[in-house]
C-alpha cells in the first residue's frame, strides 16, 4: 500500500474502534496505531479517537452516577440517550472525514482535548 491508502485505512480504523465494544480493546486500537504509527496525520486521527473514547467513558460514567440517585434517574436517562446518539454519529461523521480529507486530522466538537 501507498502512504495515502495506509494514512487512510489507519485513520479510519482509528475512528471506526468505537464500534468494536466498550471494552478495553476499543481504546487500545488507537493507542496501537498512535504508537507504531510515525505519520503526523494519522496519530491526530489515533489521539482524537482517543480523546473521544475517553470522553464517552467519562460521560457513561456520570450516567451511571446519576442511576445510583432516584432524583437523577430521569436525567441519566436523557443523558443516556444523548450519548447514545453521539457514540453512534460521531465516528460515523470522522470515519468519512478521515477517508475523504487525508490533509488534516480530524477534530470532534465538543470534546475534551486531553491528548
Amino acid at each position: 500500500m501507498d502512504d495515502l491508502t495506509t494514512r487512510k485505512v489507519l485513520s479510519v480504523v482509528s475512528h471506526a474502534s468505537i464500534f468494536i465494544n466498550a471494552t478495553v480493546l476499543a481504546i487500545a486500537i488507537p493507542i496501537m496505531i498512535l504508537m507504531l504509527s510515525n505519520d503526523p496525520i494519522v496519530q491526530g486521527n489515533s489521539k482524537e479517537a482517543l480523546n473521544f473514547h475517553i470522553n464517552l467513558l467519562i460521560g457513561y460514567a456520570i450516567v451511571a452516577l446519576l442511576f445510583i440517585s432516584i432524583i437523577g434517574i430521569p436525567v441519566a436517562f436523557v443523558l443516556g440517550g444523548i450519548l447514545a446518539l453521539v457514540n453512534l454519529i460521531m465516528p460515523i461523521v470522522a470515519i468519512v472525514h478521515a477517508a475523504t480529507n487525508t490533509e488534516r486530522p480530524y477534530r470532534y466538537p465538543f470534546v475534551w482535548h486531553m491528548l
